[in-house]
Formats: structure tokens, C-alpha cells, sequence
């Protein structure tokens, strides 16, 4: 982990764990960072993994790693309420499912429950979202018996249970679903294509009107990936993803309107690009 202060130098690197991959990391609203990752236990056995998340106080140190989940568990999500509850999605790969569970303010970890999900998720393409008060927010694609992928999105209440999971495109073959929620509304991104052309799809969600239709940003070749999406204290919306052809990354920023996309780096191979908003927007 390398952390960089506003107009500081970076940081030397801090050593989290041995053997770790697919980090996800979430700022709390009292500045605590959080962080969840994959790692392999000291066998390395095929399929022996774990969940393992912690967290960091403003000013402070790492807390001693907590391991959250064992087996088949991988590529977690984490996130954090105002209360300073953390919640966490992964991939029980055992069962090609997503598992659930939170850690309240006092430290206790809640047990893995499933995610209501249609078979065979995959385990690359998923999404967590925290609002605020606790409700939850996950999207993520499932693969049918055609192989087409679907586009699907539930939700949980504080203190309640995973809603049915809504089909957001009537279309097949969505991949990369990236998730925010924010004023406005709940966004969720994600890379649709139709026969030879892919473009980036963006859904917004509102009660009680649902998820809208798709605004489709930069279509193009079959050659976009990886979006991210985050929303403004403001309500602005910011989408950046990657063309892997060229490496190029691209955003686009949405007040009333989209903006037109703008290439803010070219390399390769592709960075997978990720988008944030800072509390000033």
C-alpha cells in the first residue's frame, strides 16, 4: 500500500499481508480507510483462499488483519456506512455465488449469507455500493446455459434482507458492471454490446421509478473495458474506462448533460482505470 497526502510526495510502501491480490479499498466518513483483499494461505493449495480485510484510523496504523471468510472465498468488495459499519461482498466460488457480511461499529463480524442470484456468477464481474444509512447495492453479471450474460441488481435495507435480483438490460452480453450511489440516485455502468459494437451503458436507479434507460456513451469496435463510476456530493456523475486496443483511458462527466469523452492518458498494456470524487466534488 502507497499513500500520497495533497501536494506531498508518496509514501514508502506498508506491507499488508503476504501473498495478497484483488484489494478493495473504502475511505469511512470519519476518514478510516478500509481495506479487503484475496490471499492464499501458507499452503497455496488450488482453491484454499481467503477473505481478509483492515482497517486504518485517520492518523493512526493498521489494525492487525481479521481473516473474514475461508475456502473458496475471493475477490471481495468492501464498503462503509455513516454508522461505521463495514460490508463486504465476495465470491464463494464453491457454489459460483456472491456471500455477504458486515462488521458493526463494535467489531463483530455477522456470518456469510448468500446473495439471492442466478447461477453462475462471474467471479470478474461485480460491484458493490454503499449508500450513506446502510442500504446496500450490488450488481453483477450471470452467465446463462447459451453463455450469454445477463445484467442483474439487488439491494438490502439496514437490518433487512437482499431484494430478488432485477434484471437492469433486456439485453444479453453486458460485462464490468461498475456501481455508485449518490444524490440522484444510484448509478451503475457497465460495457453493453450489440453484434460487432460495444459502448458504454449508463443506468441510473431512483425509487419509485426504477432503473432508467441506458444513457450510451462512446460506442465503438468490440474493444472498451472496464468502467468506473462515482458520484459527486453534488450529484455530478464521473465515468472513466479503458480502450485496450490502444490503452487509452476515457472520461466523461454528466451535470445536466454528458459531456463528450475525453482521453486523459494513452499506454499500454491497459491500467484499468478507476474514478472518484473527493467530499468538495
Amino acid at each position: 500500500m502507497v499513500e500520497r497526502e495533497p501536494g506531498e510526495t508518496w509514501g514508502a510502501p506498508v506491507n499488508l499481508s503476504q501473498g495478497g491480490r484483488f484489494v478493495s479499498l473504502c475511505y469511512g466518513w470519519d476518514g478510516t480507510l478500509h481495506a479487503a483483499w484475496q490471499q492464499f494461505r501458507s499452503s497455496g493449495g488450488v482453491g484454499d483462499w481467503l477473505v481478509v480485510y483492515s482497517r486504518r484510523p485517520d492518523g493512526g496504523e493498521w489494525a492487525q488483519a481479521e481473516t473474514v471468510a475461508r475456502g473458496m472465498a475471493a475477490v471481495p468488495y468492501v464498503g462503509v456506512d455513516n454508522i461505521g459499519n463495514v460490508h463486504l461482498i465476495f465470491w464463494s466460488g464453491a457454489a459460483w455465488r456472491l456471500a455477504y457480511c458486515a462488521r458493526n461499529a463494535a467489531g463483530d463480524w455477522s456470518q456469510p449469507e448468500a446473495v439471492p442470484c442466478p447461477p453462475r456468477v462471474s467471479s470478474s464481474s461485480y460491484r458493490l455500493s454503499v449508500e450513506p444509512e446502510g442500504t446496500c447495492h450490488v450488481a453483477y453479471t450471470a452467465v446463462d446455459s447459451s453463455y450469454d450474460d445477463w445484467l442483474y441488481w439487488s439491494s438490502r435495507p439496514p437490518g433487512g434482507t437482499w431484494s430478488a435480483p432485477a434484471l437492469v438490460s433486456p439485453l444479453p452480453v453486458a460485462f464490468y458492471p461498475a456501481l455508485a450511489a449518490g444524490p440522484g440516485g444510484v448509478y451503475l455502468a457497465a460495457i453493453r454490446y450489440s453484434g460487432a459494437m460495444s459502448g458504454v451503458a449508463v443506468w441510473r436507479h431512483s425509487p419509485p421509478a426504477g432503473w432508467s434507460e441506458p444513457d450510451t456513451l462512446c460506442p465503438d469496435r468490440l474493444y472498451l473495458a472496464l468502467p468506473s463510476v462515482a458520484v459527486c456530493p453534488g450529484g455530478q456523475v464521473a465515468v472513466a474506462w479503458e480502450k485496450f486496443s490502444t490503452g487509452a483511458v476515457k472520461v466523461a462527466h454528466r451535470g445536466e448533460r454528458w459531456t463528450q469523452a475525453v482521453a486523459i492518458c494513452d499506454s499500454l498494456p491497459p491500467p484499468a482505470p478507476g474514478a472518484g470524487c473527493s467530499r468538495s466534488g
